[in-house]
């Protein structure tokens, strides 16, 4: 997984071919973007909305990368789905 801290300060998670297993592709294009497989908030501040869904690679280019140490607990916990 990679995490980001979105613009407003809400945490996603991208999926890769590992966490999905090799049958599974990460990504697809849509509309001519890039779109990923991702774990964020459905309602913006609220962790416990997490869901899955699908983020474009330009969404991505605005929110920061960022270490799953630095996550607080509560979004980790919800981006990994427990």
């Amino acid at each position: 997984m990679r995490y980001y801290q979105e613009p407003n300060g809400d945490f996603l998670a991208i999926a890769d071919r590992r966490d999905l297993g090799a049958t599974i592709s990460p990504s697809r294009m849509s509309f001519k973007q890039k779109l990923y497989i991702a774990r964020a908030a459905a309602i913006a501040g609220q962790a416990s909305s997490a869901c899955t869904c699908e983020v474009s690679a330009s969404y991505l280019a605005a929110c920061m990368r960022i270490a799953f140490r630095n996550i607080p607990e509560v979004w980790r916990r919800n981006l990994q789905g427990r």
